[in-house]
């Protein structure tokens, strides 16, 4: 597992339970994980995270155009 994978695995685990950005920023620094210096960071990699879990998560559905037929109109 890389590094960067790591981070994002303790960030979501120490959101999920309830800390802020700022003090999952402060916890990554002391023990040593690879974030960048400033705390708005760990503020982006949460809102990306999210959005990437609800695209991904999202249901479509099919529609079907079956026997139809087109016109076309001349002046």
């Amino acid at each position: 597992m890389f590094p960067i994978e790591k981070s994002y695995i303790e960030v979501m685990n120490l959101h999920n339970k309830g800390w802020g950005y700022t003090k999952i920023h402060r916890y990554l620094k002391n023990n040593g994980f690879e974030i960048g210096n400033s705390r708005t960071t760990v503020d982006s990699m949460i809102k990306k995270m999210k959005k990437r879990e609800f695209i991904t998560k999202r249901e479509f559905s099919l529609r079907k155009y079956v026997d139809f037929k087109i016109k076309f109109f001349r002046r």
